[in-house]
């Protein structure tokens, strides 16, 4: 599984990032998704991440620019879709 490490833009600021093509989830700090739009979990999901287990309790749209191109981050915001619905 590869990992890419590059900046990327948000909202205009430069913020430094680490993909890994093997994830099935993507996580942001909080104080990068402070300047999002935040959206409430109505179940917090246990998620292990650093050697503990942490709890979502809220989701955002990230729109960013990876090397001056646009990316969505849809894939999480489509997999949070499906568990609700289950």
């Amino acid at each position: 599984m590869g990992r890419v490490r590059t900046n990327i833009k948000i909202n205009g600021q430069d913020c430094w990032t680490l993909f890994d093509r093997g994830s099935r989830n993507t996580y942001i700090l909080e104080d990068i998704a402070s300047s999002l739009p935040l959206f409430e979990i109505d179940k917090p999901q246990p998620v292990a991440l650093g050697g503990k287990v942490h709890k979502v309790v809220k989701f955002c749209m990230l729109f960013c620019l990876v090397e001056g191109l646009p990316v969505l981050n849809g894939e999480w915001s489509q997999q949070f879709r499906m568990e609700q619905s289950n």
